[in-house]
């Protein structure tokens, strides 16, 4: 297994935002490595931000004043195009598991 530091990782997503559609509107990571690599690129994309479980439920971390904590239910603008992050694969299961839970949730 390879291992990097967050400043590898967040270069890698540097150059690769080009590589990714320009329609998406929420970025949502699988807990728990997803999360570092969805809050890097959402902050560099300036989109909203949910895990797994907050996206399935219908949250997001939106952008607000700084040092607020903001949340705001995603059905009220339901994204079309999400984009969903685990920065780490071995067999594919979790990023299975989450398309099927995704799925089931309509």
């Amino acid at each position: 297994m390879n291992y990097r530091s967050v400043n590898d990782l967040d270069h890698c997503i540097i150059d690769s935002i080009s590589k990714l559609p320009r329609d998406i509107q929420l970025i949502v990571g699988i807990p728990r490595s997803g999360l570092l690599a969805a809050n890097l690129l959402a902050l560099h994309l300036n989109l909203p931000l949910a895990d797994l479980e907050g996206f399935l439920a219908g949250r997001a971390i939106t952008m607000g004043p700084r040092g607020a904590t903001i949340a705001h239910p995603v059905v009220e603008n339901a994204p079309r195009t999400i984009l969903v992050i685990d920065d780490s694969i071995c067999s594919g299961s979790q990023m299975s598991k989450a398309r099927e839970l995704i799925a089931k949730s309509g």
